[in-house]
């Protein structure tokens, strides 16, 4: 990852991730559209991971109790899984056409400075 830059490989990650989430929305009953999701879900997903939670706590720790840095940096993981648990019942509500799209909408967002 630092031979490219960490911004190149977060921003091609965004990249998969919102054509993943794009064809999908466009053709959901395809299944070679659902094949590409599901890979570049799992490499952004990979790619995320790496950058979010190992490099960048890696990086603040400076060497210096970096099993404290990387529990402050995965303890979101639990929360998101809390919180998905809590709302489940109102986001069954949304359809699924719905949800991709607001997801790509919020994925676009989420790449302009």
């Amino acid at each position: 990852m630092d031979l490219k830059g960490r911004k190149q490989v977060i921003i091609a990650g965004l990249v998969m991730l919102g054509l993943g989430h794009a064809l999908l929305s466009l053709f959901p009953l395809i299944p070679l559209v659902q094949a590409f999701y599901m890979i570049a879900d799992g490499i952004a997903f990979g790619i995320f991971t790496v950058a979010f939670i190992f490099v960048v706590w890696g990086d603040m720790s400076n060497g210096e109790r970096g099993e404290k840095f990387y529990a402050l940096g995965t303890i979101a993981i639990p929360i998101a899984v809390m919180l998905s648990i809590f709302f489940s019942p109102w986001l069954k509500m949304i359809d699924a056409s719905s949800a991709f799209s607001l997801a790509g909408f919020f994925i676009f967002l989420a790449i302009i400075p």
